[in-house]
């Protein structure tokens, strides 16, 4: 059975149990805000939510159900922040319980691994390109400001683990 994006959507919005409590809202393929919070998820550049490949596949709404997929029957959403993007939005390593939800969106096909500030996914999407999954099997091409956007002059360095002390 097929739900509609916004009922799909809608079963992850709270976690199982009422004392852990959630409110998830899925903005794109690469975008969410948790409990209010908005967050980018590390390493990945997700499509924009009317985002259309050139065969016409719709890979922003199909982003954002494989996103509400990746995180529907798991207790709780943690991101934990690593640095700002250029626009001042957190980027966050995001967990479904233990599943990292940017090695699932990439692995699935459904965003492109951002070189741009990490290398983290890279091994991911090109086992999802051979596998032709998600966006591998459809004319997609990588979003117009992400074509734009310059590599950095020196390779970029990791920041610290989370927990970690410096």
């Amino acid at each position: 059975m097929k739900l509609p994006l916004k009922c799909f959507i809608a079963l992850c919005v709270v976690s199982a149990t009422p004392a852990a409590a959630q409110k998830v809202d899925i903005v794109d393929g690469g975008t969410m805000q948790v409990d209010g919070t908005l967050y980018r998820l590390w390493g990945i550049a997700g499509p924009e939510a009317a985002q259309l490949c050139d065969d016409g596949w719709p890979i922003g709404k199909e982003a954002i159900r494989n996103l509400a997929r990746l995180m529907a029957g798991h207790q709780a959403v943690v991101c934990v922040g690593r640095e700002k993007d250029d626009r001042g939005v957190m980027m966050a390593v995001c967990k479904a319980d233990r599943d990292d939800l940017s090695a699932g969106m990439v692995r699935d096909g459904m965003a492109w691994a951002d070189r741009y500030y990490s290398d983290d996914y890279i091994d991911i999407e090109r086992d999802a390109r051979y596998e032709r999954r998600g966006r591998h099997d459809h004319s997609c091409e990588l979003p117009m400001w992400l074509q734009n956007r310059q590599a950095p002059a020196a390779p970029r360095p990791k920041p610290p683990a989370a927990g970690s002390k410096k």
